[in-house]
């Protein structure tokens, strides 16, 4: 394995967007005061509620050993 080969792997501290507007941070409390790539934008969105609402991956669902069954139909 020479040098080259690690230079494609990825660090914990790499973004994950290339989009500056993404990488400083999308408000969540107020609308922007300047207007960015819809496309950006919904990728960001989309990523969010889906790593946020899939309660198979969230880590809270780990945390318990036991849940009432209504739980599970919710999931």
């Amino acid at each position: 394995m020479t040098a080259d080969d690690n230079s494609n792997k990825g660090n914990i501290d790499d973004d994950i967007y290339t989009q500056e507007e993404v990488n400083s941070g999308l408000p969540k409390n107020k609308f922007p005061s300047t207007e960015d790539d819809p496309r950006t934008v919904y990728a960001a969105v989309h990523d969010e509620l889906m790593l946020d609402g899939n309660a198979r991956q969230n880590l809270a669902t780990f945390c318990q050993t036991w849940e009432e069954p209504e739980i599970h139909q919710l999931m």
